[in-house]
Order: structure tokens, then C-alpha cells, then sequence
């Protein structure tokens, strides 16, 4: 074993994903996240909390790079922060949960 390979094992700390996670994550939207603050850009803050299926992500976000299972570094730039979280695709609609009263926490 050469050391390139011996030095690429050992700094891989990434697991696989199983079959289920990436069978999972092609039936997700993906929601663009920013980081919400004054340092976000011109070209990523309208894209903040926008929806885009997976194959839409792939298209626009070529350079993502998997940060860990359902959520992507959107690297839209040199020193993107943005993140694409993984949302299951679901039927129903959530419903705004409004505010609780104390006795609710």
C-alpha cells in the first residue's frame, strides 16, 4: 500500500451511505439555507429558504459537496456558507403552531 492511499483512508471519516439514505435523499426537496446576517451576499440572499428537488439542486449547485447525510454545502462561490437541507417530500402541510403559553412548554 502506497502512503497516498494509506494517508486517503485515514483522513476519510465520511461513511458510506447506505442504500435507504441516498434512495431517501433523491426523493427530498432540498431548501436553500443563508446564514441570515449582514455578510450575505447579493447572489445567495434571494435564494434564502427557496425549495428545489433534488435533480433541480444538481442542476443549480454544481459545485455542492455533501457535508454529512441531507445537508449539502451549496458552494454557490468562493466562501459560500449557505447549506441545502434535505426536507422529505410530504403530502400534508404544516400547520403554523403559533405562540404557546407558558403552561404549553
Amino acid at each position: 500500500m502506497s502512503s497516498d492511499e494509506s494517508e486517503s483512508e485515514y483522513w476519510d471519516f465520511s461513511p458510506e451511505p447506505t442504500e435507504s439514505q441516498m434512495e431517501s435523499q433523491m426523493e427530498s426537496n432540498f431548501m436553500f439555507i443563508t446564514a441570515l446576517d449582514e455578510r450575505v451576499c447579493p447572489q445567495c440572499g434571494p435564494l434564502d429558504s427557496q425549495v428545489f428537488t433534488a435533480s433541480e439542486a444538481e442542476i443549480n449547485f454544481p459545485n455542492a459537496t455533501e457535508l454529512f447525510p441531507g445537508t449539502v454545502a451549496a458552494n454557490v462561490h468562493i466562501n459560500c456558507r449557505c447549506q441545502l437541507v434535505s426536507e422529505p417530500i410530504d403530502e400534508g402541510v404544516m400547520e403554523p403552531l403559533g405562540e404557546l403559553s407558558a403552561e404549553e412548554y
